[in-house]
């Protein structure tokens, strides 16, 4: 059975990788609430997103020893879906996976749109990068 770990903020993965065996991370990109001040979630807790939380945790996703399965990277239907995939697509290491939400109640085929934008990505990513 595999093991991993799923937090919000950085310093939990800096903190895991000194300290457990794990098989995998989940690193949101986004530390959107004080879970340090309450650690369950409470529906109507305020939440932001900001964008140095996003680049500090895929910046750290490239130190890690473990493959990582990178989450919240719309900001809860904040970001553009077209460039937080682009985003993710960029910052995933070959051993990453990505996993998204969604919500389709007003939009029946977001699942699929959503596919789309992630295979756009990644096949842009890869023609720009040089062959191994």
């Amino acid at each position: 059975m595999l093991a991993g770990i799923a937090g919000h903020d950085p310093e939990v993965f800096r903190w895991a990788e000194k300290n457990l065996d794990v098989d995998y991370y989940l690193c949101s990109y986004y530390n959107s609430m004080h879970r340090d001040e309450r650690a369950e979630h409470v529906s109507g807790m305020p939440e932001w997103f900001h964008e140095d939380d996003r680049r500090i945790m895929t910046e750290l996703v490239q130190t890690l020893s473990k493959p990582v399965i990178h989450y919240k990277i719309m900001a809860a239907g904040r970001n553009d879906p077209a460039e937080a995939f682009a985003f993710a697509a960029k910052n995933m290491r070959p051993s990453d996976a990505v996993c998204v939400g969604v919500y389709t109640e007003h939009n029946p085929g977001m699942l699929s749109e959503d596919v789309g934008l992630f295979e756009r990505s990644v096949a842009s990513r890869l023609s720009r990068e040089p062959p191994v």
